[in-house]
């Protein structure tokens, strides 16, 4: 017989959901969580006591091993999942960050409550109801790389239940994402070297070696807070990039100019750093080798005004992050190969250094287009300026002449070479004449 019960927290109160007991189709009594309602936690547990009776008796095929999990609840595999990843699910087989797995459990929470699921069954069949979510929070407003990410998150648990056998197939394999490139006024530009330096120029010193440092090495805001005096090599000239505060996860060796480097060997053993910590009310960590604020958007923007740069311009937006596509417009610039720029950049794919990274500079591109066509000039200029007014007047004529379709082919067939195009009046469309 099925027994029904609520379990005690450590505290010695009942939790709001009940568990039910019933002894499956091998004779085993097994354990599972029930809803808040006891009256339904009893039906469910007579039903699957009843199921497994059969099963005993050889009326009903008993389950397989994945089959098996498909009343398993969907709190406790969610558990076992985040603990199963937490260790080595991030990338290169490295544990994942704090935000990360924040993120995840958010998300899983999310999707948990917005399809109804209880347990692993519940999620057979759901594509439908993911299509309809995906696509009711875009018409909401929601960014595409939001709701990706969102997908992303439950894609990876599916794969995960699938890989060690608690589910037969993803059913969500397939499945199309959203577009998840950023709309025309999220699309950052990337800095000239003139507005680089104005930056730097008109900033207080402190932020004007954070932003000279982010400028010529691409490191984001996140990594530039957890560099450590350790970590400057001043006899090679750079930075050993430890692999836990790199967001590909790859240690390595970043070369950085030698001017560059002095200055960041005279501000982290003047003790300037952790003063400037605490002049703003914050403890200093330990052994910072350069003060960032906790806020780099709102020190940007004030000192992007301050320097009469504008925020918002074509091509995109500025902001601090923008100095990593400054950087990456400056290796090129500066005759950088892809590979070298790559390397450069820290990226994997190349693909992703020229194409998401890579920006075409308007000056530039105003001088490409005058070497192409300024050598035509001269091809143009032979003909003369006699000859060109006489197409100009012939045109003229023929326009103001009204033509018959029989005059037309005859001039069609009379004439040669590409001809003038004109709009026949009597006809209403284009003619080709010569």
């Amino acid at each position: 017989m099925p027994t029904v019960f609520r379990r005690l927290d450590r505290h010695g109160n009942p939790y709001d959901r009940w568990t039910f007991a019933y002894t499956d189709w091998r004779g085993r009594r097994v354990q599972l969580q029930g809803t808040t309602s006891k009256q339904e936690t009893r039906r469910a547990a007579e039903g699957l006591e009843s199921a497994h009776r059969e099963m005993r008796l050889g009326l009903r095929l008993p389950p397989d091993a994945i089959s098996r999990h498909e009343s398993d609840a969907l709190d406790s595999t969610i558990e076992d999942y985040l603990h199963a990843q937490n260790a080595a699910g991030g990338l290169m087989g490295r544990a994942w960050a704090a935000s990360t797995r924040a993120n995840k459990v958010r998300h899983l929470a999310d999707w948990q409550l917005r399809l109804g699921a209880a347990c692993i069954g519940d999620l057979l069949g759901i594509r439908a109801d993911v299509e309809r979510i995906i696509a009711d929070d875009l018409k909401a407003g929601v960014s595409g790389k939001t709701v990706k990410n969102r997908a992303g998150d439950l894609n990876a648990f599916l794969n995960w239940l699938v890989r060690n056998r608690r589910l037969r197939e993803n059913p969500l394999a397939g499945l199309t994402m959203p577009n998840d490139e950023p709309s025309i006024t999220r699309t950052r530009r990337a800095p000239t070297l003139a507005e680089i330096e104005r930056l730097i120029e008109v900033a207080p010193p402190h932020r004007a070696l954070l932003y000279w440092l982010a400028a010529a090495s691409g490191l984001r805001a996140g990594e530039l807070r957890q560099l450590r005096i350790e970590d400057l090599d001043a006899e090679r000239r750079g930075l050993n990039l430890r692999a836990e505060i790199v967001k590909n996860r790859r240690a390595g060796f970043l070369p950085l100019a030698a001017a560059l480097v002095d200055a960041l060997v005279e501000g982290s053993t003047s003790g300037q750093v952790a003063a400037l910590y605490r002049l703003y009310g914050r403890t200093p960590p330990t052994r910072a080798l350069l003060w960032v604020p906790r806020q780099t958007a709102k020190s940007f923007s004030f000192d992007c005004k301050k320097a009469g740069l504008a925020k918002q311009a074509l091509g995109g937006r500025l902001d601090f992050h923008a100095l990593r596509l400054g950087y990456d417009a400056l290796l090129f610039s500066s005759g950088a190969t892809a590979v070298e720029a790559q390397t450069m950049m820290r990226h994997r794919d190349v693909r992703l250094t020229l194409q998401r990274y890579g920006r075409a500079d308007g000056e530039r591109l105003g001088q490409l287009a005058e070497a192409v066509g300024a050598p035509l000039a001269e091809a143009f200029n032979k003909h003369g300026a006699d000859a060109r007014t006489d197409a100009v007047e012939m045109r003229l004529a023929v326009g103001a002449e009204t033509l018959t379709p029989s005059t037309e082919n005859s001039r069609v067939e009379a004439g040669a070479g590409d001809g003038i195009r004109t709009h026949d009046n009597q006809l209403g469309k284009l003619k080709l004449y010569h």
